[in-house]
């Protein structure tokens, strides 16, 4: 409802999971997230569904990037961890803290095995 602006941010992660022995690649993961705020007032702008940010602050407006890049990290991390373990799938939401809809937030595409 209504015509609120919107602020798009199109984050992306390459990992490499690397045998430090050989120095073959074991696995590869590449992620992407789209994040996208809407704005409740004059150059404040609503992220992640309940935090709220002035882009016009500076320093302070590089808060929802740095949201952003730290989830599609750790998704890649505990998804790299987890397949070299053998464990379920479910098991990086656990760890995480997680709902399962809330890890799909991230796309993966898997280019290892």
């Amino acid at each position: 409802s209504g015509s609120g602006r919107t602020y798009v941010m199109n984050i992306g992660v390459d990992l490499r999971l690397v045998n430090s022995r050989t120095l073959k690649v074991v696995d590869t993961v590449s992620y992407q997230k789209q994040v996208i705020g809407r704005e409740i007032r004059a150059g404040v702008f609503e992220f992640f569904g309940n935090k709220v940010f002035d882009l016009g602050l500076g320093e302070r407006s590089l808060e929802p990037i740095q949201l952003a890049v730290r989830s599609v990290i750790e998704r890649g991390v505990f998804e790299l961890m987890r397949d070299l373990h053998k464990l379920p799938r479910n098991t990086c939401g656990d760890v995480l803290g997680h709902s399962d809809a809330q890890m799909e937030d991230a796309s993966a595409i898997r280019t290892g095995s």
